[in-house]
């Protein structure tokens, strides 16, 4: 077998560089100077047709970055991720605006129903002493809080990205600075659901505390206030939080881990590629 970027006999000699060199996307086969028209990977038997740099479609993000391709994007992302990555193009063509759509409906999502509730909450404080001062002071707060919830998450995305680089790189993948960045560029669509998470916890929260459909086990009660001090409520408005957004965060993971899969030996396409 042919480590990967590992140029077979008799191939081409103008060679492409190691980002850019088509590689079998199974096995990682160097496929470069291999006929599309119904060849097949010497080594796995994958049509070298379908793992050649133009094969990859792109997104409808990619095709036409537009509210309808977003809103396709992270659909497609979240009903059939492992499909929609093999379609992602290695292309420089903004992808980075989809991480920031993504991050700012996420960090409004998450700000939003909170503003003005929680007792701390400085917008909750400054409609105390008048309207236009609780006006004046939403705001600058509210786009604050926004600002430092996209600055955390786009952290976390970047954590993420030189995770999977790391990872890649210990397995023997040749997955490409810019095909780990698409791919986390799109898996973002997972911080939309995290943010989501808080609202079905107040679901749950309601039908256990607010409006029970049932009662906890008299002894589970009594354990929970003799051991601990707390109770039943107690637990669930602490519980269904945590356990959002642990979903939350397991969902962006899962999609990620779809991406690297599907994109591990993908090929670059050159940086002056105006395919569409």
């Amino acid at each position: 077998m042919h480590p990967s970027g590992t140029a077979n006999p008799g191939s081409e000699p103008a060679r492409r560089s190691p980002a850019q060199t088509p590689l079998c996307e199974d096995c990682g086969y160097d496929i470069q100077g291999l006929s599309g028209d119904g060849t097949k990977c010497p080594e796995c038997g994958r049509a070298v047709a379908s793992s050649l740099p133009t094969s990859r479609v792109g997104t409808p993000w990619q095709t036409a970055p537009t509210f309808r391709a977003w809103l396709e994007t992270n659909l497609g992302m979240l009903r059939s991720p492992t499909r929609m990555f093999e379609r992602l193009r290695m292309s420089k063509d903004g992808a980075g605006w989809l991480l920031f759509f993504n991050l700012l409906v996420a960090s409004i999502i998450l700000v939003s129903p909170w503003t003005g509730v929680l007792a701390a909450d400085p917008v909750r404080r400054g409609f105390s002493r008048g309207v236009a001062e609780g006006i004046t002071t939403a705001l600058w707060v509210v786009p604050s809080q926004i600002a430092a919830l996209i600055a955390v998450m786009l952290l976390l995305t970047w954590i993420e990205f030189l995770g999977v680089r790391f990872i890649a790189g210990r397995r023997g993948w040749r997955l490409t600075q810019r095909a780990a960045w698409l791919v986390c560029c799109h898996a973002s669509a997972g911080w939309i659901v995290l943010a989501l998470m808080p609202f079905a916890a107040l679901v749950v929260q309601f039908v256990l505390v607010v409006r029970p459909l049932f009662s906890a086990p008299p002894a589970l009660t009594a354990w929970l206030g003799r051991v601990w001090g707390v109770t039943i409520n107690d637990v669930v408005m602490v519980a269904t939080p945590a356990a959002g957004f642990i979903v939350g965060i397991f969902i962006f993971e899962l999609l990620v881990y779809k991406g690297v899969r599907a994109c591990r030996f993908a090929a670059d396409l050159p940086d002056n590629d105006v395919t569409r």
